[in-house]
């Protein structure tokens, strides 16, 4: 039993004949019937029950087509996966993101992601930062974009980039700020932060601490 084979058995099951069988496979007649009837001797029954006007499965041979038919489906998916590896990366990029992030990160990284892997699809997935160590930890994601400061052994990791930590204030603040002593002159201040879970949060906390 080969590939060609399973060709033939699903053509005869489409056309109803094994004449049209025959065009469809671009074989003689006399050729495609003696490989369905190797095919039955193998299997050890008949696949198809023939008359003057055409041929019809049998129950068994139903089934058999059924399976036939999903075998041809599982080598076209093959080729097509071996014809797109060939382009390089191939495949689903599950990435994760923080919500504080992605609008500024993503449309920086995607399209050169895009560009050189085009047949790499990148599925998205935005949540807090320990979320997604989580889902990397449980290999549901293949990378994640936060922000430090993380510590997660058995991860790896690589800096995208770094961007300066800006404080915005009222002008009786910034005046404040502009002194020498910045620590005293936020000392008491009301911080607006975001909630917890925010790894921009924990950087805020980080700054204020130092």
């Amino acid at each position: 039993m080969n590939l060609r084979d399973l060709d033939y058995l699903v053509a005869v099951a489409d056309t109803g004949h094994f004449g049209l069988a025959a065009d469809r496979c671009r074989v003689s007649q006399p050729t495609l019937s003696m490989q369905v009837k190797k095919l039955e001797a193998e299997l050890g029954t008949a696949l198809f029950e023939r008359s003057p006007r055409g041929a019809l499965t049998t129950a068994i041979g139903a089934a058999i087509v059924a399976r036939a038919r999903h075998v041809q489906e599982e080598v076209r998916q093959m080729r097509e996966l071996a014809a797109r590896g060939a382009a390089g990366f191939v495949g689903m990029l599950r990435l994760g993101v923080i919500p504080t992030a992605g609008p500024y990160i993503l449309p920086r990284i995607l399209p050169v992601i895009q560009a050189t892997y085009p047949r790499l699809e990148a599925h998205l997935r935005e949540a807090m930062t320990a979320r997604l160590l989580a889902l990397l930890h449980a290999n549901e994601l293949d990378a994640a974009i936060v922000s430090e400061p993380i510590d997660e052994p058995g991860l790896d990791r690589a800096d995208l980039l770094r961007e300066r930590f800006m404080l915005t204030a009222s002008p009786a603040q910034a005046a404040a700020l502009a002194g020498p002593d910045r620590a005293a002159a936020l000392a008491g201040a009301p911080v607006l932060m975001l909630e917890d879970g925010h790894c921009l949060k924990d950087q805020t906390v980080l700054v204020c601490r130092r």
